[in-house]
């Protein structure tokens, strides 16, 4: 099962970085966006079987954001169904 509409918000998200790197290329605050985020905090759930909501909140160097996902099982692998960044 393909969720193209997560993979495109974080296409998106990338793409609009990407540019604000390009345009201010020399700022230190801006290239320090985004490094070495690390999980703080981390909560699983089961819905039911092979269903799971996942809540994290990652720690980054200027700031935290929480992040909410949804993990199923299909198949032999696992998929994101649902993404909320932060």
């Amino acid at each position: 099962m393909d969720h193209p509409e997560i993979v495109q918000r974080f296409q998106q998200r990338a793409d609009m970085l990407r540019l604000l790197q390009e345009q201010f290329e020399g700022k230190a605050q801006l290239q320090e966006l985004h490094r070495n985020p690390h999980v703080r905090r981390c909560r699983v759930c089961r819905v039911q079987q092979g269903v799971y909501e996942v809540a994290l909140v990652l720690v980054e160097p200027r700031r935290s954001r929480a992040v909410a996902l949804r993990v199923e099982r299909l198949g032999r692998g696992w998929s994101v169904t649902e993404l909320e960044v932060g």
